[in-house]
């Protein structure tokens, strides 16, 4: 990612609730976005039920994908392009 390069669409899923200052994070998303672009960032609900389908589907989904070989995986899932942001 080059310096100052701005993009249509920012996504963050899951991301905010691990970070020390979420104002900055938000700040630092709406940063990378064009004028008129879509910023979407989603978080899991704070409820018991939703963390505990979220931990056990988590869990089983990863138990699933982590004992396949990279190379079974779809080209789909193993070359996703993304954008890391880290916030200090």
């Amino acid at each position: 990612m080059a310096q100052g390069e701005l993009f249509d669409v920012v996504c963050s899923f899951e991301v905010i609730e691990h970070v020390a200052d979420p104002a900055e994070f938000v700040d630092s998303c709406a940063a990378l976005a064009k004028d008129g672009a879509a910023v979407f960032l989603s978080t899991m609900s704070r409820t018991e039920l939703a963390y505990a389908v979220a931990i056990v589907a988590a869990e089983q989904v990863l138990q699933e994908v982590s004992s396949l070989p990279l190379s079974s995986l779809p080209p789909a899932v193993v070359n996703v392009p993304c954008v890391c942001l880290a916030v200090q």
